[in-house]
């Protein structure tokens, strides 16, 4: 958590991460993005990692300066856009978030 500006948001997340242990292995759930609830849930596996650059899907990593490249400020964008009224604004894009969500659940299942 860091401090927010207040007085409405006094703190909140620069990024969520979950693990999912099972007997045959884990897989790790991040989202790259502030916000978990309105955030997508990604999974990253430590035994892919060297192969990939992450940079492909997230863009520059971020910094307190603004940069459209990068995932977190875009989100961050949208975060902030959605604050202004949350119960609507979120309710635009929550279904296709949850479908994607369903997606990568899919993805993962069959990659392990």
């Amino acid at each position: 958590m860091h401090a927010g500006p207040g007085p409405i948001r006094t703190s909140r997340t620069t990024g969520s991460m979950v693990v999912h242990m099972r007997q045959d292995g884990f897989t790790i759930w991040v989202t790259g993005t502030g916000a978990p609830c309105i955030s997508l849930f990604k999974p990253l596996w430590f035994d892919c990692l060297p192969q990939m650059d992450l940079r492909v899907v997230t863009g520059p990593l971020a910094t307190n300066n603004f940069n459209a490249a990068s995932l977190w400020w875009r989100h961050e964008q949208l975060y902030r856009a959605v604050l202004l009224d949350y119960e609507h604004r979120r309710a635009t894009f929550v279904t296709d978030r949850d479908t994607a969500q369903a997606h990568f659940f899919e993805v993962e299942e069959k990659a392990r």
